[in-house]
């Protein structure tokens, strides 16, 4: 029963298998992009499972005193110290790096010919004015409108407004479409 209980300890229990355990819906176990796994790890247990497992050994071993247990803590605590600065001095660094595009979006991005209405939520949204027309100068095809501070729910916010604003655009280009169409039967 040991021997099977041993092999039991020793197959790896899938994540998946676990996770229903977990209160809530888990229809499927959800991966995470290797930049937030990345962030994850770097940013980690800086050393505290090192610190809890040293710190649960004995003092006594057989009797004796256990010599190298004040050796051990003192190392685990130069690991803790060393992530703790280390890690915790280049974890800006590494989110403002990993923040930055890789640049072949940009490129890309005249790429996209479908007519394109880029809305901004003002300072207090996800895309304020400034950010809105830097992505509409990319896109050969956008065009950009305003909701001054309406927040990042523009549509629930500025309910009337944005209506309007996306049945101009698209009123807009489906004219052009009719056009386009009427050109080429001709």
């Amino acid at each position: 029963m040991a021997g099977t209980m041993l092999a039991m300890c020793e197959e790896p229990v899938p994540p998946e298998a676990l996770a229903r355990f977990l209160p809530g819906p888990h229809p499927a176990f959800v991966r995470n992009p290797w930049r937030q796994r990345l962030v994850i790890g770097w940013g980690g247990m800086r050393g505290a499972i090192s610190l809890a497992i040293v710190l649960t050994l004995p003092t006594m071993l057989n009797g004796r005193a256990f010599t190298e247990r004040p050796t051990l803590v003192f190392l685990a605590a130069i690991v803790v110290m060393a992530t703790l600065i280390g890690q915790g001095l280049t974890l800006g660094p590494l989110l403002r790096d990993l923040n930055e595009p890789d640049g072949e979006w940009a490129a890309r991005m005249a790429e996209i010919v479908t007519p394109t209405l880029i809305v901004a939520g003002g300072p207090s949204g996800q895309l304020d004015d400034e950010a809105a027309a830097g992505v509409a100068r990319l896109l050969p095809y956008a065009r950009t409108t305003g909701f001054g501070d309406s927040g990042h729910h523009v549509h629930a916010n500025r309910t009337a407004m944005f209506s309007e604003a996306v049945r101009e655009f698209l009123d807009a280009h489906a004219l052009v479409r009719t056009t386009e169409i009427q050109r080429k039967s001709k």
